[in-house]
């Protein structure tokens, strides 16, 4: 089985993509931690230990990919809806307030938690995520339903973070 493994190196970040998306990331005063996607969650592991330090389990939709901003604050997550994603492997696993269309959900690492009211839509199918040096942007493959050419959709994500 080939392996696509990506990796780059930003100050204090590095993203790798595998069979399984996810990010690592160091947080000040704290040990490496590894936000993986988890069928409909998202795990938080301590990179040291390979320990569970929690699961991110309030998302609104299918984590499909992932990706931490430059300065670790923030994990992006692209999202698809209920059905469209693992929906029929584990429904009970999703919140009852699912989205309806994809879009990108952003959790603040300090605490784990969604930040309320910060997201964006992405088209049908999200399937990768990569955010700039500086932060201010994240760029998320997107598919169409039918196959075919997908689109580099850009999402400005500066502001949201104040």
């Amino acid at each position: 089985m080939l392996a696509l493994v990506f990796a780059l190196a930003i100050p204090s970040v590095i993203s790798v993509v595998r069979e399984a998306p996810a990010a690592a990331t160091a947080p000040l005063g704290g040990p490496p931690l590894a936000y993986v996607i988890s069928g409909t969650n998202v795990a938080v592991l301590n990179a040291f230990t390979n320990t569970t330090v929690t699961v991110i389990t309030t998302l609104p939709g299918v984590p499909t990919a992932i990706a931490i901003t430059p300065d670790a604050q923030f994990v992006l997550v692209t999202l698809v809806p209920p059905s469209l994603g693992l929906a029929a492997v584990a429904p009970d696993a999703l919140p009852t307030q699912a989205i309806a269309n994809p879009e990108v959900a952003m959790i603040r690492t300090a605490t784990n938690q969604l930040v309320g009211g910060v997201t964006a839509s992405v088209g049908f199918q999200p399937r990768a995520i990569a955010i700039t040096p500086d932060g201010s942007k994240a760029f998320v493959i997107d598919s169409p339903p039918t196959g075919g050419s997908g689109q580099v959709r850009p999402i400005a994500i500066g502001p949201a973070r104040a």
